[in-house]
């Protein structure tokens, strides 16, 4: 009988739980760091970067824990091929500045590019970008 309890409750737990999609974005260097998501005109009441009144949106991550890091969520379900390119459609682009340079991702291909590999966790419901001191990855 508590056999059957224990998988019930498994069961359930497994089947009711959505995993949220987030981008964790990450800077272990020791400068300061910032990522700039830019979105379209058309998407601005839709996207997941749309927090102000501005196209852009920058985050500023400093070397120091807890500021170095930045979760942002984007909804709930797993980063598919599909959503990745919902999200790519979104954006205008993805600006990386950091103490080595800076990257620019202008193109959805090149920013669907950029992000999915990126995809981490056990059901894919995270973007890991993280900044280190040889390069940005």
């Amino acid at each position: 009988m508590r056999t059957l309890l224990v998988l019930s409750v498994i069961a359930i737990l497994c089947m009711g739980c959505d995993p949220m999609r987030r981008i964790d974005m990450r800077n272990a260097t020791d400068q300061e760091v910032e990522i700039t998501w830019t979105i379209k005109e058309d998407s601005i009441l839709v996207s997941p970067f749309y927090m102000s009144s501005s196209k852009e949106t920058t985050f500023k991550l400093l070397p120091e824990s807890p500021y170095n890091r930045v979760f942002m969520s984007c909804g709930i379900g797993t980063w598919t091929p599909h959503a990745i390119q919902e999200l790519t459609n979104d954006l205008e682009s993805v600006v990386i500045k950091h103490k080595g340079g800076e990257i620019k991702l202008d193109s959805d291909e090149e920013i669907k590019n950029f992000l999915f590999p990126r995809r981490r966790g056990f059901e894919r419901d995270k973007i890991r970008i993280e900044i280190k001191e040889e390069g940005s990855n």
